[in-house]
């Protein structure tokens, strides 16, 4: 109960600091990550899934977003695809496609997306944090964010907090900094 609370309680605080956050005169890029891990088919307390109620809230981002015209914005979805038996497991922890690429807010290409989702895989959320830094484009100059709307825990042998540590340099440090795999970004701010 406590923990889905939190999953609760953290999107709630996400879409309070939303707005602020895209006032920047330069762009801001976001990329969405999003769980379909089979943990999201769990029940809320209200009886909503996990993965329905992570569905509303990024659709509510995007249709709220959707007349920002310095905003870009992408998704990448882990578990969708794969089953969460130990016999998949190699499998599903692969399995994280960037499924919208850069651009601008669009409603109905999200929810095209977002609609058929069904949660059902393993929790890649380090090999997940890893791809999204390679998404951005090493030539922006902007704000650079990634969201992950996740509610469990890394179920492949990843370590997230050691990698989202090393993204924060990477996507938000100094011009030039080298990716987590060794390619260099162009500058960010």
């Amino acid at each position: 109960m406590r923990r889905k609370m939190i999953f609760v309680i953290v999107l709630f605080c996400f879409l309070i600091g939303f707005a602020p956050l895209l006032s920047a005169q330069n762009p801001t890029f976001i990329e969405y990550i999003l769980d379909a891990s089979s943990s999201m088919k769990a029940k809320l307390p209200d009886g909503m899934t996990k993965m329905e109620a992570a569905k509303s809230v990024l659709l509510t981002l995007i249709e709220q977003s959707q007349d920002t015209s310095d905003l870009q914005v992408a998704l990448r979805v882990y578990g969708a695809k794969t089953g969460d038996k130990e016999k998949d497991k190699t499998v599903s922890c692969r399995d994280s496609e960037l499924v919208i690429p850069f651009g601008s807010p669009d409603f109905a290409l999200f929810k095209d997306h977002i609609q058929p989702l069904k949660a059902s895989g393993y929790t890649p959320i380090a090999s997940s944090l890893q791809m999204a830094g390679d998404d951005f484009p090493g030539d922006i100059v902007g704000k650079k964010m990634i969201v992950l709307i996740s509610d469990g825990k890394e179920t492949c042998d990843g370590d997230p907090v050691a990698l989202a540590k090393a993204l924060k340099e990477t996507i938000q440090g100094a011009r030039g900094a080298r990716g987590p795999r060794g390619r260099t970004r162009g500058p960010a701010v």
